[in-house]
């Protein structure tokens, strides 16, 4: 497969340190209100913080008990989106260890011409599915060969840019799921859809923080803004294995766990 083509979208960037714009041209990246620089790279732009920075994270207290029975499904019914299908899907390696469905992404409801943002877009697969159908991406991650290199945390993008996102396995690899969702809902436009998978019962694997249960991923999502949610399991899952290789089974400890316990 060929290389995608990129063009820099400049009309939908902001600063990441104080949501400035930014003034781009070949000398370099400069915020025009913080005066903060950044770095082309090989394939784009490095909108990466460019500090250390603190952030409030507003969460939902006082509240027991939550009933997610209208949230929580046993099998994630088709949406009235994307018609993609499994053969396309794991032609193009999204679904060992992404674990995209046609299901999943037919709850991406987007029409051709639309922007979508690929957040933690690693080899940019989705990138090959989505273009063919007239669909933009705009693939970012933490680190690799893409076109903008970003921190989840403070998305170097304005407010109501996306006409959806699709974020594959990254909520576990990020240090706030709140703060996560909270730039993801300010991104999207009003009433624009997010879909993607987490981990749960899976490997300690590159650094991953949370390994999100339904109660976990609700609350994020709901803090952030987020309506008519649906979470559903990921079928056919070797849970024994699982337990087997992150030692949670007597005499079973193995390097998952060992590096756990450090810390």
């Amino acid at each position: 497969m060929s290389a995608p083509s990129d063009t820099l979208h400049t009309e939908l960037l902001r600063c990441p340190d104080c949501g400035g714009p930014l003034d781009i041209n070949d000398e370099g990246i400069a915020c025009t209100e913080c005066a903060a620089r950044f770095e082309r790279t090989r394939s784009g732009l490095d909108l990466r913080p460019s500090h250390v920075q603190r952030r409030d994270v507003l969460i939902t207290i006082g509240q027991r008990g939550a009933d997610i029975s209208d949230i929580l499904v046993d099998q994630l019914p088709v949406g009235n989106g994307l018609d993609i299908g499994a053969e396309e899907i794991f032609d193009a390696g999204l679904f060992h260890g992404n674990r995209l469905s046609p299901a999943l992404i037919s709850h991406l409801a987007v029409p051709t011409g639309s922007t979508v943002l690929d957040l933690g877009c690693g080899a940019r697969n989705v990138r090959s599915l989505l273009q063919p159908r007239g669909i933009d991406t705009v693939d970012v991650d933490a680190v690799g060969d893409v076109p903008y290199l970003v921190d989840a945390h403070s998305l170097p993008f304005r407010e109501s840019a996306f006409d959806g996102i699709i974020t594959l396995a990254v909520l576990e690899h990020v240090r706030s799921p709140h703060q996560f969702m909270a730039e993801a809902f300010r991104v999207l436009k009003p009433g624009a859809r997010i879909v993607g998978t987490s981990a749960f019962l899976e490997v300690f694997h590159m650094d991953s923080h949370f390994h999100t249960t339904a109660l976990g991923l609700t609350a994020a999502l709901q803090d952030a803004g987020f309506e008519d949610l649906v979470i559903a399991p990921t079928p056919n899952w070797d849970i024994g294995a699982i337990l087997v290789d992150m030692g949670y089974l007597p005499g079973s400890a193995g390097p998952h766990t060992r590096r756990f316990a450090r810390g």
